[in-house]
Formats: structure tokens, sequence, C-alpha cells
């Protein structure tokens, strides 16, 4: 885990999330069976929130983050080490799901 200026990157969680149907929506990538991102990474936490919040309250969220990555121009290569897949922003575009799917 590296950390500048009190920013954090490559941040794991020492728990993964267990995989979920949003980890199939999301066409995040397998090998070897297993979800390559979105598992124990900051992507992960965004899937999390994407899970928890409310549909008003994710979307000022993912705004937020998008700028934030426009604005310091985030390079694919930090956006891949945080857990982000190419497709990241297809997050946003996904509808929320029932109760039965988090389970």
């Amino acid at each position: 885990m590296f950390v500048h200026n009190e920013r954090l990157f490559d941040f794991h969680t020492k728990e993964a999330l267990i995989d979920r149907n949003i980890h199939k929506r999301l066409l995040i990538s397998k090998e070897k069976g297993h979800y390559i991102r979105g598992k124990n990474d900051l992507y992960a936490q965004v899937i999390i929130l994407k899970l928890l919040l409310s549909d008003v309250n994710f979307h000022l969220f993912f705004h937020d983050i998008k700028v934030c990555f426009k604005k310091y121009k985030v390079h694919k290569m930090i956006l891949g080490k945080m857990g982000f897949p190419e497709n990241w922003e297809r997050i946003n575009r996904i509808k929320k799901y029932t109760k039965s799917e988090m389970i």
C-alpha cells in the first residue's frame, strides 16, 4: 500500500467481498474462476456503496469521484491498482438490486 500526501493507493482489505450478482452484472473479468477486481480493493468499496446507498446518494458520490479522477488526471494504471476496471463507470448505469439479490 502506498500513501502520498495523504492519498491512498493500492489499498486492499484483509477480507474479500464475497462474489455477488453485481460482479457478474458489472462484467468484471475472472481469472481461474475468481473475479480479479471488486473483491478487496477500493472498487469493492464502491460496489458496497452502490448496494447500500440510495440511488440519489450514489449518483452524487459517483459524480464526485468521476470529477476527482478527471481533475487530477488519474492514469488508467493507477485506477487498475485501485481495482477499477476500464469500464468502471458502468456501475452508475446498472439498476438497483432487490434485497434478495444482496443476500
